[in-house]
């Protein structure tokens, strides 16, 4: 039995292996993706992902709301990491906002005895990028003149010319999308939710606009009715009697969606689709209204109307209890658009003038003319129409002639949320982006369920 004892004491333990001839205990590493050692391994790991539950995660943000008084675990779950997604998400616009400045591109001089304005657009083109110094371009075209409408990713460009001309683009690559010869006498145009869809203003109507997160037409004519129009199916929503006659003069709030009017009485009209009167009437003019915009970098809070009085005035849109600046415009009849910056361009007479905020909007009761900040010539009256360029620093005029794009430094937004508009998109996020609009419209505008 001691003998028996003395062997099984001399038994190694199971979880230690003994040493074989055959056998060796260091083994040797796996080969790594993309090693070359092994070739089956490289074709997987190319073509496979890890799951998202093994791949590492990043340590939450501090200071998290908690949750724990929420008794149902996946909803708990589901905000805790909705609540950690963006804390991250303020973190990366914090670091991003080094980069935003306020009034980044404006132009400006060294000593007090020079001025802005006093630079013409050779010194503007050689001081830009060869890529920015594109957009000054002179179209020389017949059938004028001619009134222009850029898309809202401010990549594609449409012109139409008063004896019928109409032409569809990208300016940047010169594509030319279409091109018609309606002949007969066209006043404006307007692309739709896409550079493919657009709408000409023939026959009655006067002035278009596109409310894009309505997928609303709206005309205005010289029978004096403003008509909404679904574009998806074609019907009218809704027709509005103005009784001021015949109007010529429109422009859209981008941040609600209200129809500024500008009528041959000097009143201006603000119109939506639920009220069959104005929500807003103003005098703003002793003669006939010639142009109104309104401002999108302030949220809409300010109006510029010109009127063929000579006047260009700047109004409040929250107490309208007077413009808050006002001056004289030499040659009748103006042209007004606001900037991506709230630069506010004038086009009158034969010459083309851009003035910059906060002079424009700071309330001042002397009739002068505030600050100039930039001026171009243009031989060719009448100056029909201006328009900015979407997150460009380009100014394109129209008139009798053609069409003539100017450079405005500062004028465009320089950072792009490419959720709403993208100048770099392709046909399958043009779709996605069609489809998702078109649904969300539908869903907005359904009647709400009725449950048993």
């Amino acid at each position: 039995m001691d003998a028996l004892f003395a062997k099984a004491d001399a038994i190694a333990p199971v979880s230690k292996r003994r040493k074989t001839a055959n056998h060796d205990t260091k083994r040797k590493p796996l080969p790594k993706p993309g090693s070359g050692e092994d070739h089956t391994l490289d074709s997987v790991a190319s073509r496979t992902a890890l799951p998202k539950s093994l791949r590492p995660t990043e340590p939450e943000p501090e200071n998290l709301p908690k949750y724990g008084h929420i008794a149902n675990k996946k909803l708990r779950t589901q905000l805790t990491r909705q609540s950690a997604h963006n804390a991250r998400l303020k973190a990366l616009v914090k670091d991003a906002e080094m980069l935003l400045t306020e009034e980044g591109g404006l132009m400006e001089v060294e000593g007090e005895m020079e001025k802005t304005w006093r630079v013409g657009q050779s010194e503007v083109s050689k001081a830009a990028g060869q890529q920015a110094a594109q957009g000054r371009k002179e179209w020389t075209l017949d059938g004028g003149p001619y009134r222009s409408r850029y898309s809202r990713n401010g990549r594609h460009l449409a012109i139409v010319g008063k004896q019928g001309h109409v032409a569809t683009f990208d300016w940047q690559t010169g594509t030319l999308h279409s091109e018609l010869q309606l002949q007969e006498t066209c006043r404006d145009i307007t692309f739709l939710h896409d550079q493919s869809h657009y709408a000409v203003a023939q026959k009655k109507p006067t002035r278009l606009e596109f409310l894009p997160y309505h997928w609303l037409l709206v005309s205005v004519g010289n029978p004096g009715y403003l008509k909404y129009q679904d574009t998806s199916t074609g019907q009218i929503v809704v027709e509005h009697r103005t009784k001021l006659g015949a109007c010529k003069t429109m422009c859209q709030n981008m941040h609600n969606a209200v129809i500024h009017l500008g009528h041959q009485n000097g009143t201006v009209t603000l119109w939506t689709p639920n009220l069959p009167h104005p929500a807003v009437r103003l005098l703003a003019h002793l003669g006939p209204v010639a142009s109104v915009s309104v401002d999108p970098s302030t949220g809409g809070r300010y109006m510029a109307t010109a009127g063929q009085d000579g006047t260009v005035k700047i109004w409040d849109c929250r107490n309208w209890k007077g413009a808050v600046r006002q001056w004289s415009a030499r040659g009748g009849d103006a042209e007004l658009e606001w900037s991506q910056k709230g630069a506010l361009a004038v086009a009158t007479g034969g010459s083309v003038n851009v003035y910059t905020k906060p002079a424009i909007q700071t309330p001042f009761p002397a009739h002068v003319s505030p600050p100039l900040y930039l001026t171009h010539p243009i031989p060719h009256r009448p100056l029909t129409s201006v328009r900015f360029c979407p997150f460009e620093d380009i100014l394109t005029v129209g008139h009798s002639t053609g069409l003539s794009s100017i450079l405005v430094p500062g004028a465009g937004e320089a950072n792009f949320d490419s959720t709403e508009a993208d100048p770099f998109e392709n046909k399958k996020a043009r779709r996605e982006r069609e489809v998702k609009g078109l649904l969300d419209k539908v869903c907005h505008s359904a009647p709400p369920h009725v449950g048993f």
